[in-house]
């Protein structure tokens, strides 16, 4: 999977009264890379009883998948389903309801390029537009909104020997802390949680010790109202830390990165 090569360029929230019931409309324009994958973080009131989701405008092939709280695919399409269809838009939906896999928390919105493998030379970018709507019952805005924190996020990752890999983390405005730890890794690793500005705020590594590497690495920052530390879209980073020598021997690291957010 080639890296994403531009993230969020527009975003904009529009409620529509429809009688009793309001739609939450998010627009963001995005652009990835052939195969790239982008995700967007989406609170789900308590009042929400369906999330919509589409892409249109794309400039080639794509998949499109709404994740649930619990990080369970509730709903995908693809343009690869219909190949001399797929300028259409493509659509997704979901019905919000209290159980397990479908209640009202932190949602994701994922977009991937599905460029054959054949034209990814040809193709240096995915650009397009998402719209996500949000139909709840009762104005959102006269309800009070629920608080999300603590969020925990797990991501399983895989990088070469000596790559890196980043995580984007949209950290909301009630959020006091943000950490990082990396578990389960197979070799030797490092780890860095950067600010809303591309500073890096806090690191930590395996080479510190290298006869206790297979413990938990750990980083962790204060969110306060500085140029810094404010909240926004702050990334997570894991680089490869094999030894030079070693690089031949070893393919991959895999392990498990989890993310909290206070």
């Amino acid at each position: 999977m080639k890296k994403m090569i531009l993230f969020l360029l527009l975003f904009c929230t529009v409620i529509i009264s429809q009688n009793q019931k309001f739609v939450i409309e998010k627009k963001y324009e995005f652009e990835i890379s052939a195969r790239g994958v982008k995700s967007f973080d989406i609170e789900i009131p308590a009042n929400a009883k369906k999330i919509r989701a589409k892409i249109y405008n794309h400039t080639a092939m794509m998949n499109l998948k709404i994740i649930g709280p619990n990080n369970d695919v509730l709903s995908k399409n693809s343009t690869w389903s219909n190949l001399s269809n797929w300028k259409k838009p493509i659509k997704c939906s979901v019905g919000i309801v209290n159980n397990k896999r479908q209640h009202p928390g932190l949602w994701k919105i994922k977009i991937e390029g599905s460029v054959h493998k054949n034209d990814i030379k040809k193709i240096n970018s995915i650009k397009g537009i998402l719209l996500i709507e949000i139909e709840t019952v009762g104005n959102p805005i006269k309800q009070k909104p629920t608080s999300l924190l603590p969020v925990e996020k797990i991501f399983e990752f895989e990088i070469g020997a000596r790559n890196s890999k980043f995580f984007e983390i949209n950290v909301p405005k009630n959020a006091k802390r943000i950490e990082a730890k990396i578990v389960n890794h197979t070799e030797m690793i490092n780890l860095k949680i950067i600010g809303p500005n591309n500073d890096v705020l806090s690191k930590n590594s395996t080479w510190s010790n290298l006869s206790n590497w297979k413990k938990p690495i750990k980083c962790s920052v204060g969110i306060v109202n500085n140029k810094r530390q404010h909240p926004g879209l702050w990334k997570i980073k894991i680089e490869g830390s094999v030894h030079i020598n070693n690089v031949k021997n070893v393919n991959k690291i895999s392990g498990k990165l989890i993310v909290k957010i206070k």
